[in-house]
């Protein structure tokens, strides 16, 4: 960076510094997919089981190796990854944004990266072990290899290893696939060799997944192992389910409103705003990655079958925000064209730039009514948000503060980091010393270290599985649905977990019947309440609902 980007890289170290920060001293969640990731990653590696670092569809290789390596020396060090992985991402991210935004339009360098970093599921899982932060940098680094470095073939091979982190996403590096390979027959002079230029990038795009699916093959010794093992499936279409859940609804949980109606306003002008030495088939690259990557999660359940049945069942993909980050970067860039559009709205006093700033506001007022439908008090914050952001919008279309081009862009930035920290402060977790369900994981892991049965039944925590397969025990998460399934099928001596409340009730997750299947089968063998919160830390703690006293009961089956 030249002196000009002073303000993007005090931006990408003041990032890098809180992310470090929270990576340390937050709570080891011990329940949680991310510390399952760490586990099943350190475990592949540490016990040198190649065969299952290839074959876990869950887990995936790149994740695997990107967490399991550094994770050799302990989950804080894995946790530094994703630090690094989210400052790299964001600085192609802004890269990409100086590539596409015309420079007369263009705001405060930091603004870029706020609007990439306070996506809610990424300011969350940027300093944890997930899958989809990996996928996001690598999809960020296929585009600035083809729009910036204009180097197709290893665009296209960053596009494939996206693949390897997140296994649903094989559509979206299709097509970009397909993209590289018209770039590259448009721009080829020669005729010579016009075939592999143009279906090399194809190939090197599937290239890494036909990789991985042989590999697979060559272990299970089956063809069909992919498909028989993937989480991914098309959901069951009905129209309730589809009306209530989808992407639409799940929008709220991905961006603040400001962030959202910059979002809206670039998709609806990016044709018009994209810098017109940008080939035009370049938009066209970014709404189909977009569009179909939100369509797949309109589309897909990533959940067993059968799940369809609990409120959130319909299409969990898509109100599941976490999913959206593998294309986080693209959606910075659409966010980023619309701030841009306010400021040529701004300067020329464009009528038009009204109405559809007020269609913005509608969508973006719709999402927001439907995702947060049954819950009323996060309802009335996210309408007065839509509020501020819209009264940023009107401050920027008046000239408010005239002369200042970047006015408009610190000004959203600002509305999109309050609103942020306001809605879903994710990095403000339960700390290690204060983290009350890991006491409670760490509580149950003793258990059963010392109890060793056979097996497990247990939706407590899935980093307990990777923990009983060191000990020989099968502990693997499960669905609270199937519990009198496995209880009936269970041989003597299995332990089975329940999650009570204060007063020793089950859970409301649990089937109705399973109280009286654990009294006519089991004993029970040992009981954890967590100690309470301090008043003090209740009174400061916004995610007091994530660290609430956690109680389970643990029975062996007679």
């Amino acid at each position: 960076m030249n002196g000009s980007d002073s303000s993007a890289r005090r931006a990408l170290f003041i990032l890098g510094g809180l992310l470090s920060v929270c990576a340390l001293v937050s709570g080891l969640r011990l329940d949680d997919d991310s510390y399952q990731h760490f586990g099943r990653s350190v475990h592949q590696l540490g016990t040198c089981d190649f065969a299952a670092l290839l074959t876990d569809v869950w887990n995936k290789p790149v994740p695997a190796l990107l967490y399991g390596v550094p994770g050799l020396l302990g989950i804080d060090a894995a946790r530094l990854v994703s630090v690094a992985l989210a400052v790299v991402t964001a600085w192609l991210t802004l890269q990409l944004c100086l590539q596409l935004v015309p420079e007369a339009l263009r705001g405060a360098r930091w603004t870029y990266v706020v609007l990439f970093a306070t996506q809610l599921a990424v300011l969350k899982d940027a300093f944890v072990t997930m899958t989809e932060l990996p996928a996001a940098a690598c999809l960020a680094l296929s585009l600035w290899l083809q729009l910036v470095k204009r180097r197709p073939w290893l665009a296209a091979l960053a596009a494939g290893m996206t693949v390897l982190c997140r296994v649903e996403l094989v559509p979206v590096v299709a097509f970009m696939g397909c993209m590289f390979s018209v770039d590259a027959f448009l721009q080829s002079a020669a005729p010579r060799r016009l075939g592999v230029r143009v279906v090399l990038p194809v190939g090197l795009a599937l290239l890494p997944f036909a990789l991985w699916l042989l590999a697979g093959a060559f272990i299970k010794h089956d063809a069909l192992w992919f498909g028989r093992e993937s989480y991914a499936h098309l959901r069951r279409w009905d129209l309730p389910g589809l009306l209530r859940y989808n992407v639409l609804s799940g929008l709220p949980a991905v961006a603040t409103p400001p962030a959202l109606v910059a979002l809206v306003v670039g998709c609806v002008q990016a044709p018009r705003l994209i810098d017109p030495s940008v080939p035009k088939r370049v938009p066209a690259l970014l709404f189909g990655v977009l569009g179909i990557h939100y369509l797949l999660l309109n589309t897909l359940e990533v959940f067993p079958e059968g799940w369809e049945g609990v409120p959130s069942g319909h299409a969990v993909a898509a109100i599941n925000a976490r999913n959206y980050t593998p294309t986080a970067p693209v959606a910075t860039l659409f966010m980023a064209l619309g701030v841009a559009a306010w400021v040529r709205a701004r300067s020329t006093r464009e009528p038009r730039f009204l109405r559809v700033l007020g269609t913005a506001g509608s969508v973006v007022c719709l999402a927001i009514v439907a995702g947060q439908w049954n819950a009323h008090d996060m309802l009335v914050l996210e309408l007065a948000l839509l509020a501020l952001s819209l009264a940023v919008a009107a401050f920027a279309l008046r000239g408010w503060h005239a002369g200042a081009a970047t006015r408009p862009w610190c000004w959203v930035a600002a509305a999109a980091l309050a609103a942020a920290l306001l809605i879903r402060p994710f990095f403000w977790y339960p700390t290690r010393w204060n983290d009350r369900r890991s006491e409670a994981v760490a509580a149950l892991a003793q258990l059963v270290g010392e109890q060793r049965p056979a097996l497990v039944v247990q939706d407590i925590a899935s980093s307990l599985e990777v923990f009983g397969r060191l000990r020989g025990v099968d502990a693997t998460w499960s669905w609270a649905m199937h519990f009198p399934a496995q209880l009936s099928a269970a041989d003597a001596g299995t332990l089975v977990v329940v999650e009570v409340d204060a007063t020793g009730q089950l859970l409301g997750r649990y089937p109705a019947t399973l109280r009286a299947e654990l009294a006519s089968r089991c004993d029970e063998l040992e009981r954890f309440d967590s100690e309470p919160t301090a008043p003090w830390l209740r009174a400061v703690d916004r995610l007091a609902s994530r660290n609430q006293p956690l109680h389970w009961v643990a029975y062996r089956v007679r």
